[in-house]
């Protein structure tokens, strides 16, 4: 079509572009008052395909006329209505978003509505999304590392057998451990290791109704089943590193309370067990004896001595014996020589 401008002398050249839609290019004939020198090409965006007033640009060639239309039209079309209400500013804070966003395939508008969600269900409790990512992430583990407790429990018993086997476990911790683990397994088998809480383990040590050192023995075979979860990456978090010390104390509360006072012998008390020991050799109490009433040795340790172990003034608890496995040396006083000179024996 032909357009004529309020200049008759100028007559200019219209056309819609692309096809189909409301954004006119015109071609214009450059003149001065004498002379006329080439073309240039403008590009009209009416208001109602802006939104927000009219838009209006010269080019000099009909190539970056016509690059501007489509790009005008794009923005305008069903994917890009409200594009022309944005400030600049804005436009840069999109493109800003978009350069994030593409390494991660994730969607602006899908990031956008999950963003708002998020902080809808968050502002009653004063957080925000990233203390709530933060949370989570520490809690939620991929499926594939996921184990019930039941599982735990049973992954440890085999590791503790094989230390047995190896000899660094005695059979008693073993036995002890296998037994408190699957007490412990038949109450909370069945669920996720990460959603057993603290509360949920205090609450079910108190209905085992036992003495405060019972307690105390399955608060701490709990923990030792709930840190080889989280150094395995089963749980993000040991549940009973949150157990306050409040806590504690109402279960254990000051062991050795529930028992008597320890004994304390009387020299005349001493002397009658060495002497009923002595009295009665096919027992083989002497040794046993001496060694539990002059050297303050564990009643455990003594029953894994061996006579190599007793020298000629000082005890050697090997580490194979010895509780906490630490090698320990006792001198052993002149009385406790004289006692043990009547029933040494080279071996056993």
């Amino acid at each position: 079509m032909r357009v004529k401008t309020g200049d008759t002398s100028k007559t200019t050249k219209a056309w819609h572009f692309p096809k189909g839609s409301k954004i006119t290019l015109r071609e214009i004939s450059n003149r001065t008052a004498s002379d006329t020198f080439g073309f240039s090409f403008q590009v009209t965006v009416p208001a109602k395909v802006s939104g927000k007033g009219r838009l209006r640009r010269q080019f000099t060639t009909k190539e970056d006329a016509e690059k501007w239309a489509r790009e005008q039209n794009t923005a305008a079309g069903p994917s890009g209505q409200g594009y022309f209400q944005l400030s600049s500013a804005e436009r840069c804070e999109a493109v800003t978003a978009w350069e994030k966003l593409r390494p991660s395939g994730l969607g602006l508008l899908d990031v956008v509505a999950n963003s708002l969600k998020c902080l809808e269900s968050l502002k009653p409790l004063g957080l925000t999304i990233e203390q709530a990512t933060t949370f989570a992430v520490e809690r939620l583990q991929p499926v594939h590392l996921r184990r019930t407790v039941h599982d735990v429990v049973e992954e440890m018993i085999k590791s503790k057998v094989i230390r047995n086997v190896n000899k660094q476990l005695r059979d008693r911790s073993l036995k002890d451990f296998r037994s408190r683990s699957r007490i412990l397994s038949k109450e909370f088998g069945e669920a996720e290791a990460g959603s057993v809480t603290a509360a949920a383990i205090k609450k079910w040590i108190v209905g085992l109704k036992l003495s405060p050192r019972s307690n105390l023995n399955f608060l701490r075979n709990a923990s030792e089943v709930f840190r080889f979860a989280a150094g395995r990456k089963y749980i993000a978090v040991d549940p009973l590193r949150e157990l306050l010390a409040d806590d504690r104390k109402e279960l254990t509360g000051r062991v050795g309370e529930e028992t008597n006072e320890p004994c304390v012998l009387t020299v005349e008390e001493a002397e009658r067990m060495l002497l009923t020991a002595m009295r009665l050799p096919k027992q083989d109490l002497m040794g046993f004896t001496v060694l539990a009433l002059f050297t303050g040795v564990r009643t455990a340790e003594l029953q894994r001595l061996r006579w190599e172990d007793v020298g000629a003034t000082e005890l050697t608890v090997p580490a194979s014996v010895a509780k906490k496995r630490r090698i320990r040396t006792i001198p052993l006083s002149r009385n406790c020589r004289a006692w043990l000179a009547i029933c040494r024996k080279p071996k056993g």
